[in-house]
């Protein structure tokens, strides 16, 4: 007698095998043809959306979302959080971020209940947050203005400008570091969109977020050069390195056009020189010098960059003795 039986199970047709082994073949097929369309769609899917990260979340993206129930989702993060540094299996390491961890997550929930004129929800959690992390308020720009400048550009069909100035607007004295840094923010904000637009979207559009961003008196300095290098960095994994240097000279012919007077590095150069320190921390020498050379000539005053001259002298001496 067959274990089925012995046990009052009836036993399953030939009919009835069929069609379960053909079901379970047919989910198999409709997986592997869902996994292979997405893969070779997601380079499109990621230029459309300008990055991974706005691809996954494109419910925040969508135009005039309005998120409810900001408290709630706060205190679903915090929830998490508290398990999470509760646990003793947690590293050390990310202990020690335990404050900012907090703090992110209040001024996250504070500027979109500001931004939705729930003033007194936004500055509680502003406050926790700064108790969290009091050096949020430290430095120029500090870190609630940076915070602040890209939450108000999630949705880039919006009026950044405004919607800057009416959150700003329902800041207390002790925010005082903030509001005397909001055109700084709303001019960096317009230089961030430029960037993104000249990168993944229309040249005419961000030409366009230049101008503003000229108009409202921002300027380009080493850390906005140092995220564009990063964004076209990104750029080249989706859309393959010629296409990245194309971006790179469309940055830079914009921002002659739009900053004549400005003396700012070539930014297919400084990619150039950001390859060249990846391949020398990745211990490849003979690729170090080729990049360093192609990066002076395109831009000859990065001949002054001595950290580039000290790799490329190391790189061709650990090459010619045989050092990784």
């Amino acid at each position: 007698m067959s274990t089925a039986s012995s046990v009052g199970v009836p036993e399953l047709s030939h009919r009835e095998r069929t069609v379960i082994i053909v079901g379970l073949m047919t989910g198999l097929l409709l997986a592997a043809l869902d996994q292979t369309i997405v893969s070779t769609a997601l380079p499109t899917i990621v230029g459309e959306f300008g990055g991974i990260d706005r691809c996954l979340n494109y419910r925040r993206f969508h135009a005039n979302r309005v998120i409810r129930n900001t408290r709630q989702r706060l205190e679903g993060s915090i929830r998490a959080l508290d398990k999470t540094f509760a646990d003793p299996r947690t590293p050390p390491e990310v202990q020690a971020l335990k404050g900012r961890a907090y703090a992110n997550n209040f001024v996250v929930w504070g500027i979109e209940a500001l931004h939705q004129f729930d003033t007194a929800t936004g500055l509680e959690f502003l406050a926790d947050a700064v108790r969290y992390l009091p050096e949020l308020l430290a430095g120029t720009p500090n870190e609630l203005t940076t915070f602040l400048m890209y939450e108000v550009i999630f949705d880039e069909t919006s009026d950044h400008a405004k919607t800057y100035r009416d959150i700003v607007a329902q800041l207390p004295a002790e925010y005082a570091s903030v509001q005397a840094q909001a055109e700084w923010g709303i001019g960096r904000a317009w230089l961030i969109k430029a960037y993104r637009a000249l990168i993944w979207g229309s040249r005419t559009e961000g030409g366009a977020c230049l101008r503003e961003a000229v108009a409202a008196g921002a300027t380009i300095d080493d850390q906005y050069l140092r995220d564009v290098v990063y964004q076209l960095g990104g750029y080249e994994i989706e859309r393959g390195t010629e296409a990245s240097y194309d971006a790179a000279r469309r940055l830079d012919e914009e921002f002659k056009l739009a900053m004549p007077a400005a003396k700012l590095p070539s930014l297919a150069s400084a990619m150039r020189l950001a390859r060249a320190f990846e391949y020398y921390s990745a211990g490849q020498n003979e690729a170090v010098p080729s990049e360093i050379l192609r990066a002076f000539r395109m831009d000859p005053r990065t001949m002054l960059n001595r950290g580039a001259l000290s790799i490329l002298v190391r790189s061709a001496v650990q090459t010619r003795l045989g050092v990784r």
